[in-house]
């Protein structure tokens, strides 16, 4: 368990770094919230949500090991999926159960 916390740890300080430069541009586009338009607070607010939330994952899915790292994945399911199966034409598998 302390393993997955260390290892997000990275993501939601990359995430929130991310949030507040976008709600410092915010400030400085609006030139200190004085053109900031009230009714739009709603917007702003799940634009930086939406934007700390991909900034997470993408930092979550770069950092996480790669898919040739032993014991992490297998290509043997994949290939069961995408092979023609011998003699058929029609796509079925020819073990399917």
């Amino acid at each position: 368990m302390a393993t997955m916390v260390r290892r997000d740890l990275p993501a939601v300080t990359v995430s929130i770094l991310a949030a507040g430069i976008l709600l410092l541009l915010v400030y400085i586009g609006s030139r200190g919230l004085k053109d900031f338009d009230s009714a739009l607070i709603g917007y702003a607010v799940a634009s930086v949500f939406a934007f700390a939330a991909v900034v997470y994952r993408y930092t979550r899915w770069i950092t996480r090991p790669t898919a040739d790292s032993p014991g992490t994945w297998s290509p043997a399911p994949w290939m069961s999926c995408t092979a023609w199966p011998a003699g058929r034409r029609d796509g079925a598998m020819a073990n399917a159960s």
